[in-house]
């Protein structure tokens, strides 16, 4: 590579060539430890004098996160899901609500969810609220003894009285458009419900959506919804 072309890694990208790095020797059943065994202790601490020294010189960037999505954009995201009421809109709210209730990346836990996921209750005061029966794994939350993150069936999703979009009515009402025979809370549309959805209770069948597909619901969101792109992130 030409010199004026060379350019310094972000301080991530040397973390995590560490860290991959220290994976696969997990992997291979090396037994070694590069983060934590004092074998490396000089190595690390090389490593961590080149990332202080490139924030002294200026040669540190700044980490590039995801836009957010700005208040007029999501009043026009929610205005969508209030006027549609077919079967890709409930879908996608019901992707929606789940993601912004239980703060979880687009695509990493709402694939792992069934039909019996949830649990309905009301707490002391009479409310009543949907909380998630097991645990789901998601990039931040991967198990094991030193994991502490929050688990997500301490989380709750609260009804609204007297409000339309209530999130506890759009999960009932997606539970009740989907197929008895159905395992996935996520699933593919019945053909015969695309054309005429108010001819049919069951608007789902029995063959879940795959990852790849959740992955494209927020764009497809925004598109619909007439706003910039945003992806599930």
């Amino acid at each position: 590579m030409p010199e004026e072309h060379a350019q310094e890694y972000h301080k991530n990208s040397f973390k995590n060539v560490r860290a991959a790095l220290n994976r696969h020797l997990k992997d291979i059943d090396r037994g070694i430890d590069i983060v934590r065994d004092s074998e490396f202790k000089a190595a690390n601490s090389m490593l961590s004098a080149k990332l202080k020294f490139n924030l002294r010189n200026g040669l540190s960037s700044t980490t590039q996160h995801h836009p957010i999505i700005t208040t007029p954009k999501l009043l026009k995201i929610n205005t969508y899901f209030m006027i549609k009421e077919d079967h890709v809109a409930l879908r996608f709210r019901v992707w929606y609500l789940l993601g912004i209730h239980f703060v979880s990346r687009g695509v990493e836990f709402q694939h792992q969810l069934s039909i019996n996921s949830f649990k309905f209750e009301s707490d002391e005061i009479g409310s009543e609220f949907l909380s998630i029966s097991h645990e789901t794994h998601q990039k931040n939350h991967q198990g094991g003894l030193d994991d502490a993150t929050e688990e997500t069936q301490d989380k709750r999703m609260y009804a609204v009285s007297n409000y339309p979009s209530c999130p506890l009515t759009t999960i009932k009402h997606i539970l009740s458009k989907c197929d008895p025979a159905a395992k996935s809370l996520f699933n593919q549309c019945c053909r015969e419900a695309l054309r005429c959805p108010s001819m049919y209770s069951t608007w789902f069948n029995v063959t879940p959506l795959t990852v790849k597909n959740f992955s494209a619901f927020m764009p497809d969101i925004c598109k619909n919804a007439g706003v910039k792109r945003y992806t599930g992130h």
